[in-house]
């Protein structure tokens, strides 16, 4: 490929054009202070390519350029030669609105940002090379960047969709303001601020972002308490609670008053967080005098769903009262949240007390709440509780969801009454509900406790025929039902697990482990995860997060009597089974499923085993007494 002066007219071939990609740190020179370029010759270099280096010349103390290469067709790629060629940097500014595209970039990448795709990226991105190729002390060609037009250029830059324009509009901003009062002065008044902080949102440049809100503050350039609540929400939405807070108490030490919206950002992103001591503590700013009662309202319910989903009912009923002593007003959206929290702790009583204090201060119940209260009578079993909410749905006029029905279903699942569901899942279908995957496991559940395993392989055939696939819920109601069939079908579930499971989608999981454990026993279960392929470590620590190891060492306490071979033939099986899910096919010790065996007493029961031991039993006894202790110090080094 020959270079952009060697080549033919630019209509009939694609010209090669050469752009400084980065200009290294300031290079000091002698100390008289005169600029020096350093033209660093490539052996064989074109003479046109040096040439365009030496155009750099006058550009202030610049190092060593580093070339890269591009390919365009154009006017305005021209332009951009030209330009470069005549150190125009007026007619460089203007060609920073171009559109036209780069086809390729034929160099490293540039480490600032995305590679321009533009001319007119091209054309800032040299902006930014020349203010960032002087030192600390040299503002000299950063003010005649600035003179030139670049700032209002880059500015409107900022607010482009593309990101390797805007990308390159917040590095060129940030080496032109450097220590450069006029550039900063001029961006400010471009509107740079609040639209660098936007950016907060969605670019990598956060850090550049507030470099230059730092700028604009040493300047002495006024700033508003929205620039800070951008900052603290930006910094908030992107998972970095500690900058968030760190630029909040810098905005009440300036003497800004937070707006409401930086407390509601900082608390929903500290719940999610888990980290709910924090959001008590910015709920507690909130609910000052001066913010509105319907934020304070929004904050409060934030919490509440928060406690709630952890099942914490007691600490969510703590933020009600505390709403009731700030005269904050709970919204539908606040008992909703407190009923369904009285439902994942196991308290129906609770929750109908509370949807009945949402009607006593009229509000009007809705499927929402509704829902919420059947589904706390549905986690304990309690049908009728379930259908009288249902009833008094029905009386004031609100229609039942999927969701509702749901609800019903897993509470008759819960009761094993397979009988009710299917009327429950009828009347569902009859007001015109599509079944979704959770209704039919909920109902496949309540076959499944009853072993009728016909039932719900037809439920499988059903969801699949309505567009739905079998998930690892519908795959352990399956197992179930097989478990608790008389006889037990073992072989169906084997067939089933492996169909399933080795088309790759469902995953194996402690409840498709502990359905198969029933329904064909632990060394079975153990040779068909292997002959499905998954990693058997994996393997291992599900069977022991299933309990299976406690249960093999309370098989331990088993009475063994000197000189009865019967018990001595059942107690090895049962140290043969421990050992099997302490060690891997290597025969090395498990941490996970060591430490499990030994917080449930297994070397205790062992050594007190072998006092009445004999023959083989004695050699077993230490071999995994030896693993088990090799395991744990294993585990132990390695918390270290």
């Amino acid at each position: 490929m020959r270079p952009a002066s060697a080549c033919c007219s630019p209509c009939t071939m694609m010209s090669l054009r050469l752009v400084l990609q980065q200009l290294c740190c300031a290079h000091r020179t002698d100390a008289s202070g005169h600029a020096r370029f350093l033209d660093n010759r490539l052996q064989g270099a074109n003479p046109a390519l040096a040439n365009v280096r030496r155009l750099s010349k006058g550009f202030g103390k610049v190092s060593t350029p580093v070339r890269i290469f591009y390919q365009s067709t154009g006017p305005d790629a021209d332009r951009f030669d030209e330009a470069f060629r005549n150190s125009d940097l007026k007619a460089m500014v203007q060609l920073m609105d171009s559109k036209q595209a780069i086809e390729n970039l034929l160099e490293p990448k540039h480490p600032w940002a995305e590679d321009p795709r533009t001319v007119g990226v091209l054309a800032a991105l040299l902006m930014g090379l020349l203010a960032s190729s002087v030192g600390e002390d040299d503002s000299a060609i950063r003010e005649e960047v600035s003179n030139a037009g670049a700032i209002p250029a880059l500015v409107r830059m900022l607010e482009s969709e593309e990101s390797d324009a805007e990308q390159t509009a917040v590095i060129a901003l940030k080496y032109l303001t450097e220590d450069c009062r006029q550039s900063c002065r001029a961006a400010f008044e471009c509107g740079a601020v609040p639209k660098l902080i936007k950016l907060l949102e969605h670019t990598l440049n956060f850090e550049d972002a507030e470099v230059f809100f730092e700028k604009i503050s040493l300047a002495g350039l006024p700033r508003s308490s929205w620039e800070y609540a951008m900052l603290v929400q930006g910094w908030a939405r992107q998972g970095n609670l500690q900058g968030a807070q760190r630029w909040l108490a810098r905005m009440v030490a300036d003497g800004y008053t937070p707006p409401e919206r930086c407390y509601l950002t900082l608390i929903s992103e500290h719940c999610k967080a888990g980290e709910l001591s924090s959001a008590e503590s910015l709920l507690s700013e909130l609910l000052r005098p001066g913010y509105t009662g319907k934020a304070k309202t929004v904050g409060c319910t934030m919490l509440i769903d928060a406690y709630g989903k952890l099942g914490k009912c007691k600490e969510a009923e703590s933020v009600m009262r505390r709403m009731e002593e700030c005269h904050v007003k709970a919204s539908l959206v606040s008992f909703g949240a407190m009923i369904d929290a009285c439902a994942k702790a196991g308290l129906p009583e609770k929750a109908f007390q509370w949807h009945t204090q949402m009607l006593e201060e009229g509000l009007p119940p809705n499927v929402c709440t509704f829902t919420a209260l059947i589904n706390a009578y549905a986690k304990v079993g309690d049908i009728n509780g379930a259908l009288g909410v249902m009833q008094s749905m029905e009386a004031v006029g609100v229609l039942a969801d999927t969701v509702t029905y749901g609800s019903l279903l897993d509470a008759c699942a819960k009761q094993g009454d397979p009988e009710c569901a299917q009327q429950i899942f009828e009347i569902m279908r009859q007001q015109g509900l599509q079944p979704n995957i959770v209704s039919y496991t909920s109902l496949a559940r309540a076959y499944a406790l009853k072993g009728m395993w016909c039932e719900v392989e037809h439920l499988g055939d059903c969801l699949e025929q309505d567009g739905l696939f079998v998930n690892d819920f519908f795959l352990y109601a399956l197992l179930l039902a097989y478990s608790y069939a008389w006889p037990k079908q073992t072989a169906r579930a084997e067939a089933s697990f492996l169909r399933f499971v080795q088309n790759g989608k469902i995953r194996i999981n402690k409840y498709i482990l502990s359905g198969l454990h029933r329904a064909v026993g632990r060394i079975r279960t153990k040779e068909l995860v292997y002959k499905t392929g998954v990693d058997s470590s994996e393997c291992h620590q599900c069977m022991a997060e299933l309990g299976g190891i406690s249960a093999l060492v309370g098989q331990l306490d088993f009475p063994l009597q000197v000189g009865n071979d019967h018990d001595h033939d059942l107690m090895l099986e049962a140290v043969w089974n421990l050992e099997d899910m302490v060690v891997d096919s290597d025969g090395g010790a498990l941490e996970g499923p060591v430490r499990l065996a030994v917080e449930a007493g297994a070397v205790d029961k062992l050594q007190k085993l072998r006092q009445a031991a004999s023959g083989e039993l004695i050699g077993a006894l230490d071999k995994l007494l030896v693993t088990l202790r090799q395991g744990f110090v294993k585990e132990a080094a390695s918390r270290s």
